[in-house]
């Protein structure tokens, strides 16, 4: 009878302990997610910031580039070069 009481309590502890870590399981997984959907929203973010960003420096030295090179190409054209 004290062995069947025991076994009893084992299995009880046991369900319980299998309850608890079942819930604090689902509970860290659920906060995993949460994280990685804010963090993935941030990186979102953050990407279209930087192609912002670099698209207008992308134009800037597109254009200083043209600029340099169309001086240039008139500079070796002018009557005063002598070459």
């Amino acid at each position: 009878m004290a062995s069947t009481l025991k076994a009893r309590q084992c299995l009880f502890v046991g369900i319980a302990i299998l309850i608890v870590g079942s819930a604090i399981g689902l509970n860290l997984y659920a906060e995993h997610k949460s994280i990685d959907a804010v963090e993935r929203d941030r990186l979102i973010h953050q990407t279209i910031i930087v192609e912002k960003n670099l698209s207008q420096q992308l134009l800037a030295i597109t254009s200083v580039v043209q600029r340099r090179l169309s001086s240039h190409a008139n500079w070796n054209r002018s009557p005063d070069n002598i070459s």
